[in-house]
């Protein structure tokens, strides 16, 4: 029995972490979002850069911020 409380609290705590996992990831994108237009806003008129630093991080944030 006391096995199955076991598991049953690591179950709940797996649950908690991966929601706050979850929650960090979406507070990543949304900074991510915003230091891409905030670099869209400075360099916008720069054909491409701030679309090549986004790329070389790995983000895809620049989509959809100039057209």
């Amino acid at each position: 029995m006391s096995d199955l409380r076991d598991i049953a609290t690591l179950c709940k705590e797996i649950d908690y972490l991966t929601k706050q996992v979850d929650t960090l990831r979406t507070e990543r994108d949304e900074s991510r979002r915003m230091f891409c237009q905030t670099l869209c806003k400075f360099i916008g008129d720069t054909p491409g850069l701030a679309e090549t630093f986004a790329n070389d991080q790995g983000w895809d944030c620049y989509k959809g911020l100039i057209q």
